[in-house]
């Protein structure tokens, strides 16, 4: 007999695009969308007892470590998109939650993978993944249709092209560091090397370490690799790696 999929651990949410959310063709940022992801996590994280909010007044909060993304369209302004998501797994340190999303009609538009992990904000150390976390993981059986990279490549080569930002203030999240999705951002620039085409089918993105007030980040693009294209982020002063992605077309 077949059971049915446990929706309570499935959280829904929709977003419509707006005006100021495209790109100058007139679809989705991919940052937007990764945005949205983030919004309905967090709201299903505060469901769940998790809220962000709730885990920053212990001293502690979530951080995203690992991004992966399949896209098979990018939505117009005006769209309707609706969110699927849920914890897929947990593990001692990560707790994974996965997403797909489609449009008003049931068209699928992407489907995505995300590892988190909770940090103790003052020693920057992560902690282990509390058991009610995994609980909810294990409980679940579905997973979107997308699988990250086994090992995210060691970038050894020249650049074959870079970018250069400074970092401002709307950067920054609420731990004074800066937003996940502004590393996916500056990847897209350097990707589209200013206006040109920035719409990656595939994204695999790990975030290494933060980034404050001030630094100066470097985008890199390097020669393309078996698995895809990668690229990199460095913070100029000490050439730390604060991010690592591989894309394909």
């Amino acid at each position: 007999m077949q059971t049915s999929e446990p929706r309570y651990f499935v959280w829904t949410e929709s977003f419509t695009v707006k005006a100021f959310e495209i790109d100058a063709d007139g679809r989705a940022l991919l940052s937007v969308l990764a945005n949205y992801m983030q919004e309905a996590a967090g709201s299903h994280a505060a469901r769940l007892g998790f809220a962000m909010e709730k885990l920053f007044e212990q001293g502690q909060g979530w951080v995203l470590n690992r991004f992966t993304m399949q896209i098979t369209r990018y939505p117009k302004s005006g769209e309707m998109i609706r969110i699927e998501t849920w914890p897929s797994a947990a593990d001692r340190l990560f707790g994974y939650r996965d997403f797909d999303l489609y449009d008003e009609t049931g068209g699928h538009i992407l489907s995505a993978r995300t590892a988190w992990l909770i940090l103790d904000i003052e020693k920057r150390r992560p902690l282990p993944t509390p058991d009610v976390v995994k609980k909810v993981g294990g409980e679940n059986a579905r997973f979107a249709g997308v699988e990250a990279l086994k090992r995210m490549p060691r970038i050894e080569s020249d650049p074959e092209a870079t970018v250069r930002f400074r970092v401002r203030r709307a950067d920054l999240d609420i731990n004074q560091h800066v937003n996940n999705v502004r590393y996916l951002e500056w990847i897209l620039e350097v990707l589209g090397g200013g206006i040109g085409d920035a719409r990656p089918s595939f994204v695999d993105i790990q975030f290494k370490a933060e980034s404050s007030y001030g630094d100066v980040a470097i985008a890199e693009k390097h020669p393309q690799i078996d698995e895809g294209v990668p690229y990199r982020i460095l913070r100029e002063h000490d050439q730390k790696e604060l991010a690592i992605a591989v894309l394909r077309d």
